[in-house]
C-alpha cells in the first residue's frame, strides 16, 4: 500500500468522525489536514464502494476503485468548490474511475456473489419481485448487462436515492441526457427481468 493510500485510510478520532461538519471537514482537508480528511473517508467509503462494486462487478476491482478514487479525491480536494454536494462529486471521480477500469478491462463481468444489492429498490426499476435467489439472481445479471452508463445511473438513482441531477453531475452527462439514459435503462430492465416475474408468478 502506498503511503498516501496509508494516509488516507488511517483512521480519524471519534470526535472529528462525530461533531465535525463535512463542510468543516472539507475546509481542514483542503488546508492539508489528513485526520480530517480520513473523517471525510469512513464517512463515504460505504457508498463509494457499494456504488463502484455494482458497476464493475468485482470485489477487488472495486477495492482497488475505491482506493483510487480517494486518493484523487484528496489530490483535488483544492479544487472542490462546493457547488455540488461531497457525495455527489466523489461519485463523479468513482464513475470516471470505473470507466477508466471498464476502458482497461473490456470483457464482460458478472456481478459478483458478494454484491449488496437491495433488491426491494431494483424493483422499483423492474417490476414486483420477491426476495428469492433465482429472482435476485435475475436482477443482478439483468443489471450487468445494461451498458455502462445506464448501471451508473441506475444504481444512483434506484439504489441510493440521488436525484436525476445529482447523478447526471456524478456520471458527467445533462440532467436530460441522464433521464433518458435512466428510462431507457428502467425499460430494459423491466424487459430483461419480465420473464423471470411471468415464471415464477
Amino acid at each position: 500500500m502506498s503511503y498516501e493510500r496509508k494516509m488516507i485510510v488511517a483512521r480519524a478520532p471519534e470526535r472529528i468522525m462525530a461533531g465535525e461538519s463535512d463542510d468543516e471537514l472539507v475546509a481542514a482537508a483542503r488546508q492539508g489536514d489528513v485526520e480530517s480528511f480520513g473523517a471525510l473517508y469512513e464517512r463515504y467509503k460505504g457508498p463509494v464502494f457499494a456504488f463502484v462494486l455494482s458497476s464493475l462487478g468485482r470485489r477487488e476491482d472495486a477495492e482497488d476503485a475505491v482506493q483510487d478514487t480517494f486518493c484523487r479525491a484528496w489530490r483535488a480536494m483544492g479544487s472542490f468548490r462546493g457547488e455540488a454536494k461531497l457525495l455527489t462529486w466523489l461519485m463523479r471521480i468513482a464513475a470516471n474511475a470505473c470507466a477508466e477500469q471498464a476502458r482497461r478491462d473490456r470483457r464482460k463481468r458478472r456481478l459478483g456473489i458478494e454484491v449488496d444489492l437491495d433488491i426491494d429498490e431494483v424493483e422499483h426499476s423492474a417490476g414486483s419481485l420477491e426476495c428469492d435467489s433465482i429472482r435476485r439472481q435475475a436482477a443482478r445479471e439483468a443489471l450487468d448487462a445494461l451498458s455502462m452508463p445506464g448501471r451508473m445511473l441506475v444504481v444512483l438513482c434506484d439504489i441510493q436515492g440521488f436525484t436525476c441531477v445529482e447523478a447526471a453531475r456524478s456520471v458527467g452527462c445533462s440532467a436530460i441526457s441522464a433521464r433518458v439514459r435512466l428510462c431507457r435503462a428502467r425499460k430494459r430492465l423491466r424487459e430483461l427481468l419480465a420473464p423471470v416475474v411471468s415464471e415464477v408468478d
